[in-house]
């Protein structure tokens, strides 16, 4: 198997680009994701196992799972979750035993705090816009 940087980007890009909703972004172009400002260290046909340091390096990748994730959530619509201690919510008292149901699937498709939620633009994530930051709540 030849190993090189560029095969590596080009197949990432294409199973990225087959992985993505057929949504087009803000401006009207599907998302790509580049490897090109990753170290060349990262592509080398080395010993060296992946590690996790590599991939803290892979912003965008991370962009694109947090954005696949927050479109299509795994866990689906809601949580429910069980309450272990005891909390105060908007002046509401929760006591431990309770059952909470977290609505993510609701709340990741609210225009409030996601610019044109129903947009798959991973780059929502990024500094410094970090859509996913702006309520204590996500």
């Amino acid at each position: 198997m030849m190993c090189s940087r560029g095969s590596i980007t080009r197949a990432s890009a294409i199973t990225m680009k087959a992985a993505a909703p057929n949504n087009p972004n803000e401006t009207g172009v599907l998302p790509a994701i580049s490897f090109a400002n990753l170290p060349t260290a990262m592509f080398s046909c080395s010993l060296e196992p992946l590690n996790l340091g590599h991939l803290k390096q892979l912003n965008q990748m991370t962009y694109f799972l947090k954005e696949i994730e927050r479109l299509y959530n795994p866990a689906g619509i809601v949580l429910f979750r069980g309450v272990v201690k005891e909390i105060e919510y908007a002046g509401y008292c929760i006591p431990p035993g309770w059952v909470v149901i977290v609505a993510q699937g609701l709340t990741h498709r609210m225009s409030e705090i996601y610019t044109n939620p129903e947009s798959f633009y991973p780059e929502r994530f990024a500094p410094p816009r970090e859509e996913d930051k702006k309520d204590s709540f996500l």
